[in-house]
């Protein structure tokens, strides 16, 4: 090329005032500016996005199109999580006897104490390890670290089998909630297979996968366990030595069961579980190596043109520059600015979450341990009277309506009304009927009592238990769109790990403080100081759970990605003047 042609060329081109000048008229034409990502903090980007939801409410518009569920990635993920939802129900009802074949107490009210011990055990590994395996599975990769918890929580589900003393019960559940940090990696395993238009009907099967082992875990538990006391005719008719192991490991039956479901979840997952976390060291390693090549020499051939077309660059000044070391103080200064700027706590909304969740932790289970006490407690000392038959099928009538509420409706009403929105009366109806339902000892009913008092009754109970589970159903599903909603994706594994590790703590200390404030209230019983406390007091965390809400914002609706391509695509002219 000829010095002549070189020039010419230059001509050509248009200048870089000439094409500024272009680009302000194209702006101005449009009334928006194109903006980076830079150019908006998180508060900026909360009030254009409010400001944008608000226009769209007042709008009619076409509703948004649903997307579809991926639902190969969803039923790998659900069997994953309903074995670990089968490891902590099929306790339930051999628990106690597991505990008096120890031989630690001849009280059998002192079997409560250990009962605690060991589900104690459980989440103290729990509320230790669960921020540590949702960072490591934002830096390695969510399909790692679900198989790893999957594969150890077998092993140690196996392991509690062959418990014969309480001590190797302890360690094998405290192992078990060490090992695996499946419950809150899961959550954002979800957040990353969805978007906002199926977000809720993806999380709400949770909530069902729940309810299902709360049925299939009891039933395993109870039928397979102790099969020598339950099944002495049946259990004679295998060879002596099969006899004499199920004798000398009584509990072994339900966790080799589940530990079986599992392994066969690990190999499921092992061959169809997809990597979703694109920022993960193992999706850079196994999956998108060929696009880092290519993008390697697009970036290189770039630099390259860069560097001819501009001899003096800002990367050349900056190596021109002398390198200044940091001192010690300088450098911990450094760090300290970083982690105070971290998405996390840069604003107050994604530790809010997790406190939601811890306080909607200990009000639910404070409630769970209470209401049983209080309705098979005797007529006469201020209880229902129910017996454990009754309390079973009501317990599973509601839980087969609330599965069938979960699986259908609720999606619609989250998807038609905005999480934040049911969040909140969710938390408002839970309160109303935790009020009432100490209520219900008015229409308490005795067996000489006429049949339309029993009707009253029954209907009653079950109509207040039934709208109070259906809120929480809504309660929960908020929580867990929140959390992932508050962060964005690279941090769903941070976010989800804290609150799991927040509802853990909850978990261990709110029985304690609610079984102590139901005898208490119980010894004293005079209003308010009777039955009633502990279910005011949980109406008392629904109101504090009301106020934290107050902090979100719509946009909490969204997962923060969306957002910000909605509000980059198009910002309003006068939102910079």
């Amino acid at each position: 090329m000829t010095r002549r042609d070189f020039d010419e060329l230059n001509n050509s081109q248009p200048s870089s005032e000439d094409v500024e000048l272009k680009s302000t008229k194209q702006i101005d034409e449009e009334n928006s500016l194109p903006i980076d990502h830079h150019l908006l903090s998180n508060g900026n980007l909360e009030e254009l996005t409010e400001k944008q939801l608000e226009n769209e409410e007042k709008t009619e518009e076409i509703p948004e199109k649903v997307t579809p569920l991926p639902w190969g990635k969803l039923s790998v993920v659900f069997f994953m999580y309903l074995c670990d939802s089968l490891s902590v129900t099929s306790l339930f009802p051999y628990v106690t006897f597991m505990i008096a074949d120890f031989n630690l107490t001849d009280n059998p009210r002192e079997y409560g104490y250990y009962v605690g011990l060991l589900a104690a055990s459980y989440f103290i590994s729990q509320f230790i390890s669960s921020f540590l395996w949702g960072t490591i599975s934002d830096n390695l990769g969510r399909r790692p670290v679900l198989l790893f918890g999957t594969f150890f929580g077998a092993v140690c589900v196996l392991m509690f089998g062959f418990s014969k003393w309480l001590w190797w019960a302890c360690i094998c559940r405290f192992f078990y909630g060490l090992l695996n940090g499946n419950l809150g990696v899961v959550k954002s395993y979800l957040g990353e297979i969805t978007d906002s238009t199926n977000q809720a009907r993806a999380f709400s099967f949770t909530s069902i996968t729940f309810s299902l082992a709360s049925v299939i875990g009891p039933l395993l538990g109870g039928l397979f366990s102790r099969p020598f006391q339950q099944y002495p005719s049946f259990v004679m008719l295998f060879p002596e030595w099969l006899q004499s192991f199920i004798i000398q490991f009584p509990y072994i039956l339900p966790s080799l069961f589940i530990s079986t479901l599992s392994f066969l979840s690990f190999i499921l997952a092992y061959f169809k579980l997809e990597e979703t976390n694109q920022s993960s060291w193992y999706y850079r390693k196994f999956i998108s190596k060929e696009s880092e090549k290519t993008i390697q020499k697009s970036s290189t051939t770039i630099s390259k043109t860069n560097l001819l077309s501009s001899p003096t660059t800002e990367f050349e000044y900056s190596e021109q520059e002398p390198i200044i070391k940091e001192s010690r103080f300088e450098k911990f200064k450094k760090n300290f600015n970083n982690f105070r700027k971290h998405e996390m706590l840069s604003s107050p909304v994604p530790l809010a979450t997790c406190f939601l969740y811890l306080f909607l932790g200990s009000r639910q289970i404070m409630f769970d341990e209470c209401y049983p006490l209080f309705s098979v407690m005797p007529i006469d000392k201020g209880g229902l009277g129910m017996s454990s038959y009754q309390l079973g099928i009501l317990g599973g009538t509601l839980g087969f309506i609330l599965f069938l509420s979960q699986l259908f409706i609720t999606p619609l009403v989250v998807q038609r009304f905005g999480p934040l929105t049911c969040y909140r009366w969710s938390i408002i109806v839970e309160a109303i009927f935790n009020v009432i339902f100490p209520e219900i000892i008015w229409l308490v009913v005795s067996d000489t009592d006429p049949m339309w008092k029993h009707i009253l009754f029954w209907g009653a109970l079950g109509s207040i238990l039934l709208v109070k589970q259906v809120a929480t159903g809504y309660t929960f599903l908020g929580t867990f769109i929140f959390t992932n909603n508050s962060v964005s994706r690279r941090n769903y594994g941070k976010v989800n790990g804290t609150s799991q590790s927040f509802v853990s703590l909850s978990r261990m200390v709110s029985p304690i403080i609610g079984g102590s404030i139901f005898a208490s209230s119980v010894a004293v019983s005079k209003f308010p100081i009777d039955h009633r406390l502990v279910f005011y007091v949980a109406t008392s965390i629904s109101i504090l759970m009301f106020l934290v809400s107050l902090i979100l914002k719509k946009t909490i609706n969204k997962p923060k990605e969306e957002l910000e391509s909605t509000t980059i695509e198009k910002v309003p002219k006068d939102t910079f003047e």
